[in-house]
């Protein structure tokens, strides 16, 4: 097995590579920045040329109505911004642009706060777009990279999920903190339009020259800026430790991992005490136990492993059935152009693209179910197949309460002994998306708590495939649920007492789940959520 230094060495490479990548981009923004700047500061000496007395305007001359001439003048300018403006991302800006178009009286002081205002938009559209293309790598490419340096450090293929366009869309909307790093930029862009605002009518009040003018404006500018790079760090920072999550996770051989805060050369108080920590991948808490920790922060994570590691299942295997290795001096070029780019479907089968499965009809159920319990039935004992189908009956709700330490029936112990050996072997193949409705808001977190929110079940857990079955049992919540492939569970449909009503696929006791979305949809709580696989 390879050394902890050896698997510091590798993260504290990838992790090195993106805020590379954060750093260059902040460098191309800042001359965005002094472009904008210069902008402004042109738009304000023309004012002061038109119309300043003494190189001077005060308020009353700032707010007279701009004449004929100056209004088809300043209209021409108008239809010039909102051509350059017509792939703004909301359709915000110029539905502000055609307000003020059809205006009547305009003042110089308005006038001019478009004028600016139309840099500052232009400005943080480059951003969004620029940061969009950032974080989108920095994601895509931590997340390869890590599972690549796993496959190499263990020498064994293994079977993972491509990061598919809509996955990543999804990911990168992702709030953390309140807001997502789109929100957080047009919240920092507004805040930006008001100060300017501010900014121009206070030098105006107190008659400053243009210098003052210009340099205060500026002076704000700066300020925006410092924003962006924070932002810049930090949204990277998050990204890079999220994309390292998710391969850890489709490795399936990384239980946990160990903090390094090597990477931040003026590490903080909290990191250094964070730092050589070891924790489960189960239990990660952004901020709490697992980077970024604070505003800039470049402390990574390392995977963690006490043993000797056993690929399992997840190991690929060519036709022949044969394990595919993975040689310590391949080069990442290499991997990624037999695994990534190749049009063809590797052979080995290295990566597992599937979109999990969605069913829609109780005709696709059937033809699934078809193909998959067959063989699961033949394993199942007789008692087994007896535990399970007591289950479906009226017995779910004693023996879940007993699970969860509400009921103390003790003849339930062999019951459950059933349930669990005969949902064992079930071999799910395929990620699953299933169904499962609530009378009751059933959480111990407030609801604007929940997304991020990792719950353990003591007991089993009902689900269908059919969204409309699941609503027989709803009332004030739905949950959508991904169950990963191999995970523990069973579609019981077969031997269920309500075979062919509910579709059920039932999960073991003590299975986990996060929850990704929380949205309230005409009264219901809707909730997107995944099974996690625990140690």
């Amino acid at each position: 097995m390879k050394s902890p230094e050896y698997w510091a060495k590798r993260s504290e490479g990838i992790g090195a590579r993106q805020f590379r990548k954060a750093d260059s981009y902040q460098e191309r923004l800042d001359r965005e920045y002094n472009r904008s700047i210069r902008l402004m500061s042109k738009d304000i000496e023309t004012f002061y040329e038109r119309f300043a007395v003494n190189n001077e305007v005060d308020i009353k001359a700032a707010r007279k109505i701009l004449n004929a001439n100056e209004l088809k003048e300043f209209k021409m300018s108008l239809e010039e911004f909102t051509a350059l403006s017509k792939d703004n991302a909301d359709g915000r800006y110029t539905q502000i642009l055609n307000n003020v178009y059809y205006k009547t009286r305009v003042s110089r002081l308005e006038a001019l706060q478009v004028q600016v205002n139309h840099h500052v938009e232009m400005l943080f559209a480059k951003q969004h777009k620029g940061m969009s293309g950032l974080l989108g790598d920095v994601y895509t490419d931590t997340y390869y990279r890590t599972l690549f340096e796993l496959q190499k450090g263990i020498g064994i293929g293994g079977t993972f999920a491509k990061v598919e366009s809509n996955k990543l869309e999804k990911m990168l909307s992702t709030k953390w903190i309140g807001a997502n790093y789109s929100q957080r930029i047009w919240g920092n862009r507004s805040k930006l339009i008001n100060e300017i605002q501010t900014v121009l009518s206070r030098s105006f009040l107190r008659g400053d020259n243009v210098k003052r003018a210009s340099r205060d404006l500026a002076e704000r500018m700066n300020v925006s800026r410092s924003n962006a790079q924070r932002l810049i760090q930090t949204e990277t920072a998050f990204f890079a430790g999220q994309a390292t999550a998710a391969s850890y996770k489709s490795s399936g051989i990384v239980k946990r991992y160990e903090v390094l805060a090597t990477l931040d050369g003026r590490t903080s108080k909290i990191c250094r005490n964070q730092d050589g920590k070891v924790y489960r991948l189960s239990e990660m808490g952004v901020g709490v136990n697992y980077p970024p920790f604070h505003a800039r922060c470049r402390t990574t994570v390392v995977p963690y492993f006490d043993d000797e590691i056993d690929a399992g299942e997840r190991s690929a295997v060519d036709a022949e059935g044969n394990s595919i290795y993975v040689p310590g001096d391949m080069k990442y070029e290499d991997w990624k152009k037999e695994y990534l780019d190749s049009p063809n479907k590797p052979k080995s089968g290295i990566i597992e693209s599937k979109s999990p499965l969605r069913f829609s009809t109780e005709s696709e159920v059937k033809a699934w179910e078809e193909e998959v319990t067959p063989s699961w039935l033949n394993k199942l004992t007789g008692d087994e197949k007896t535990a399970i189908r007591t289950y479906t009956g009226a017995a779910y709700d004693d023996i879940n309460d007993y699970l969860r330490g509400k009921k103390h029936h003790t003849n339930f112990a062999e019951v459950i002994r059933g349930i669990s050996t005969g949902l064992s072997k079930f071999n799910l193949s395929n990620d699953l998306v299933v169904y499962r409705g609530l009378k009751d808001y059933v959480f111990d977190v407030p609801v604007d708590q929940l997304k991020g929110h990792i719950f353990k079940d003591s007991a089993f857990m009902s689900t269908s495939f059919l969204e409309k079955s699941s609503e027989d049992f709803a009332g004030k919540v739905m949950i959508e649920l991904t169950i990963p492939a191999k995970s523990k569970g069973a579609f019981i449909n077969p031997i269920s007492k309500f075979k062919d009503t509910e579709y059920e696929f039932l999960l073991d006791k003590g299975t986990s789940f996060e929850i990704l979305e929380v949205k309230e949809v005409n009264g219901v709580l809707k909730l997107v959520a995944e099974v996690l696989e625990l140690e």
